[in-house]
């Protein structure tokens, strides 16, 4: 019998070892493709960032405040470029951007650097939580006293998660923009790393409620209250949790909530779990010093301004009731809207397999029992506790933002990781139901294979303007039959990371090839007018109808040598030069392309120079596009000039309203160019064409 025991200790002990060969293997080939997928997203938006024709609004506020920091060596208060306070939101966002200035200059590329090396972490990060959670019926019922393994089908399953993460088109674009939503999201993922631990996979190391309340405490620094929510959820689900399974036990009291399955676990969920004094205090004070630092030293305005911003500002419509349900109204269902847009194409998969297979789905999700499964055959994430911590994340998320009436997808951001692994997980769950791996294989194929086609297409182009286009076709149409090679033939995770990474090239050719021509501020013609006449550093005036974004950008383009000030063009400002704003005439050159307009519309007459001795020089064309843009970041304009294109029209696309700007020069200040650009030159300096 002595024998026997020894043998089939033996054979335990081999079958052990050849799981953990067979786990450590699959995890290196699975981390390979993981850092082929980040580098990719890296690589592919690396040109993006370097150039201002992709813009959001508030990247000003934080160019502006973090130039302003480094001139006054006030690191603490932000300020707007006029020099006034802004308590909008904490300073650790302006200190990335000070970082990155400090790194490598000022420049937009330094600017955004930072928060696109946080879309990485991210990527990478959602990948980390993905293994845990949906490897942990990966551990064998044989072995008790071992060390959980992550089971083989869940390493695919997590690059799938973090592919859905990267390809993500809102989070992509708003990964990239030097915005506080990119640390935001990093600080509210690591909070529900560390609580989903504690309360979903019942590990109470101290070292996950560190996780939880600092990771809250950096989302509160980021972003003030909203960063709040991740603890509360935390709080609240703890609560119904020990509710439920003290109800579940059939005692009174919370201890009764030992599982029969886990004779030597701790006590699963309960509310004392989430105590720790260390961690709390931790969490408190990264939330807390700036608030109390800045009220001390400003007293009430501060927090007149910080509170307004932050809660009051996002309800004001008119009447409280009427305005709350009218927000209400319509962020219910723009916020779905969103999600399935930014989701593209996963989402759309992963709807359309959830109401065919919604029986199977929900089977797998919520009535696989109520504690974590280990057995001989390991199911993805089969842990009902997992899939409802998600999911209520998520909607908690939403609901937050619902009576606010300012709606932007970018508010759901922090929750968008929580959404690639309940998707991935999804996929696998379905895969007994439906062949996933075939279904996405031939989704992707043809999507590339399209793809291959634009970039064949692009190649033929012609001409010197064709230069770009024809680059970014070679590059579309390489990652096009690479990403064909590995949906035909490659692995799982192969698949995973390389549709991915073709999404991701395809939003980048996008930005590539329309940026130039669909960018909506004319900072590359105004700068190349104000470097004309030898205006490269100094104050310049901007008047009161130009939009505060043209000076941002064209500070952080000057190196921060150029300082701008609103002026009214008619007073006697002393400088040299000033920028105006003209609005043109409704429909004034409508779907023509912005690069046409100096040669398609028609001539009109320059503001007459003041009584101050200024003179007029065209510098540049702007505008608006027409209506919301279905895809983010205005491909809509794109994807609609390209169509048209295709059609063999040039029509363009329509516009909302156009704008032209002009450069008030001194006539004192060099040499003058004139009324409209010199002979031989373009509104941007470049030569004309024949």
């Amino acid at each position: 019998m002595n024998g026997g025991d020894t043998g089939g200790g033996r054979d335990a002990r081999g079958t052990l070892g050849m799981l953990n060969r067979e786990s450590e293997t699959e995890d290196r080939k699975c981390l390979l493709w993981l850092l082929v997928l980040a580098g990719g997203f890296f690589l592919l938006r690396c040109p993006v960032i370097g150039e201002y024709f992709d813009y959001h609004f508030d990247e000003h506020f934080y160019t502006n405040g973090a130039l302003e920091m480094l001139k006054g060596g006030d690191y603490l208060t932000p300020h707007t470029a006029d020099g006034e306070l802004r308590f909008n939101k904490p300073p650790l966002t302006y200190w990335l951007v000070i970082l990155g200035f400090k790194l490598f200059g000022v420049s937009p590329f330094s600017a955004r650097l930072p928060f696109l090396l946080i879309g990485c972490v991210l990527i990478g990060l959602t990948y980390r939580l993905a293994s845990i959670l949906l490897g942990q019926a990966g551990t064998d019922s044989q072995f008790p006293n071992s060390r959980k393994l992550v089971s083989v089908p869940a390493k695919p399953a997590a690059v799938l998660a973090a592919a859905i993460l990267a390809s993500n088109a809102t989070f992509l674009y708003h990964a990239g923009y030097s915005i506080a939503d990119g640390l935001v999201s990093l600080g509210v993922l690591v909070a529900h790393y560390g609580f989903m631990r504690v309360l979903v996979l019942r590990d109470y190391k101290r070292r996950n409620l560190f996780y939880g309340y600092l990771g809250t405490g950096l989302a509160v620094a980021t972003k003030g209250l909203p960063g709040v929510l991740p603890v509360i959820f935390a709080w609240l689900y703890a609560l119904c949790a020990w509710w439920y399974e003290r109800r579940l036990a059939g005692h009174r009291s919370c201890q009764a909530g030992t599982d029969s399955q886990f004779p030597n676990s701790r006590k699963l969920v309960s509310v004392p779990a989430l105590l720790d004094g260390p961690a709390i205090f931790l969490g408190l004070l990264l939330c807390a010093w700036w608030p109390l630092t800045e009220a001390f030293i400003h007293g009430r305005g501060f927090w007149n301004d910080f509170l307004y911003e932050q809660a009051s500002r996002r309800f004001e419509r008119g009447h409280f009731v009427y305005g709350l349900v009218r927000n209400i109204g319509i962020n219910i269902f723009y916020y779905p809207a969103v999600l399935l847009k930014a989701f593209l194409p996963w989402g759309l998969v992963f709807l359309a397999l959830a109401v065919r297979f919604r029986s199977a789905l929900w089977g797998h999700l919520w009535k696989s029992g109520d504690t974590i499964p280990i057995s001989k055959q390991p199911e993805i994430g089969s842990c009902p506790r997992m899939w409802l911590y998600i999911a209520a994340a998520c909607l908690m998320e939403c609901i937050f933002y619902l009576p606010a009436n300012i709606h932007r997808s970018r508010y759901l951001m922090p929750v968008f990781p929580l959404m690639a692994v309940f998707m991935a997980g999804s996929f696998q769950a379905l895969t007994s139901a439906v062949n996933i791996g075939r279904l996405l294989r031939w989704l992707f194929l043809t999507l590339a294979a399209l793809g291959l086609l634009l970039g064949i297409g692009l190649l033929c182009l012609q001409g010197s303007e064709g230069i770009r286009a024809r680059l970014c076709g070679a590059f579309l149409a390489i990652g096009s039959a690479a990403t064909m090679r590995a949906m035909r033939w490659g692995t799982r995770p192969a698949q995973a990371a390389m549709a991915g990474v073709f999404l991701i090239l395809a939003y980048s050719v996008f930005d590539w090839v329309g940026g130039p021509e669909f960018s909506r501020s004319p900072y590359i013609q105004v700068l190349a007018q104000l470097k004309a006449h030898g205006i490269e550093q100094g104050r310049v005036g901007i008047g009161p109808r130009v939009m505060q974004e043209l000076p941002a950008q064209l500070r952080v383009i000057s190196g921060g040598r150029l300082e701008f000030v609103r002026v009214d063009p008619e007073a006697d400002t002393g400088l040299e030069a000033i920028i105006v704003r003209e609005d043109l005439p409704p429909n004034a050159g409508d779907r023509q392309p912005i690069s046409k307009l100096p040669e398609t519309f028609p001539r009109v007459s320059p503001p007459q120079p003041s009584r101050h001795g200024y003179q007029a020089v065209e510098a540049g064309y702007g505008f608006m596009s027409k209506g919301k843009s279905f895809l983010p970041g205005r491909n809509n304009d794109r994807v609609e000039w390209a169509l048209s294109a295709l059609r063999g029209k040039e029509e363009g696309f329509r516009a909302a309203s156009r704008t032209r700007y002009w450069l008030l020069l001194k006539t004192t200040a060099g040499p003058v160019l004139g009324s409209r650009p010199s002979a031989g030159k373009d509104a941007g300096g470049r030569p004309a064409k024949e």
